[in-house]
């Protein structure tokens, strides 16, 4: 994989995004089976509580939008109230340069709302794991090279960083190449930001807002269990 690094080009800032988008840009492709799926119709920009939508210009956006996923036997399961398909095609999370341990409260978090996904980069363990009992060139861990191939299918992607609404970035690969809407959140940091990511999960897991955060979350949010 090709990049060009952040000493020789901008900031580690800069490096870092460029990275992660040679990587989907390199990586992802588009499965050789496929069946359309169906999102829910929306307009692009700022959604209602602050979540910012794109979708490429190729897309008429007032209509619903296609997706193409792989789903066994080629044909797509319909959506039943409150219930996603057996096989759900992943949601694409791009962290941005956040903590080891926000990684992995981050992956808590999807896996309370039950959805499939893929985070690109995943360092929460190689970067802040055991300690060896013998030298390992290359750590085990962190996000499967088919798993970034697989992003060509997701259903959505989020990234956090409103800084990055006129960046050239992973999510704006998927969005170009692949028709996957790209929503851009502020980093879930305080009540309000937080809850803007967590009625997006609703939104992409067909559930409803915060009747659905977890119990390990709602005390944290001042909510009773």
């Amino acid at each position: 994989m090709t990049v060009s690094t952040a000493s020789y080009r901008g900031t580690h800032m800069d490096g870092f995004h460029a990275t992660v988008r040679e990587l989907v840009e390199q990586l992802a492709e588009r499965p050789t089976s496929v069946a359309a799926g169906i999102l829910p119709a929306m307009e692009p920009g700022f959604q209602p509580g602050g979540m910012y939508v794109e979708f490429p210009k190729t897309v008429e956006t007032t209509k619903r939008v296609e997706i193409t996923s792989v789903f066994p036997g080629g044909k797509m399961p319909p959506y039943t109230a409150g219930k996603m398909p057996a096989a759900t095609p992943p949601v694409a999370i791009f962290p941005g340069m956040v903590s080891a341990a926000d990684l992995r409260h981050l992956k808590e978090i999807l896996a309370d709302f039950g959805l499939p996904f893929t985070l690109l980069p995943d360092y929460s363990e190689t970067m802040d794991g055991a300690t060896w009992s013998e030298y390992e060139k290359l750590q085990s861990g962190g996000t499967p090279v088919a798993s970034i191939r697989a992003l060509g299918s997701a259903q959505t992607s989020i990234e956090f960083g409103r800084t990055l609404v006129d960046t050239e970035t992973g999510g704006t690969v998927l969005q170009n190449k692949f028709a996957i809407p790209r929503r851009l959140l502020g980093l879930p940091m305080g009540i309000r930001e937080s809850d803007v990511f967590f009625n997006a999960l609703a939104e992409i897991g067909r559930r409803r807002n915060t009747g659905q955060i977890s119990a390990r979350t709602r005390p944290a949010r001042g909510q009773p269990d």
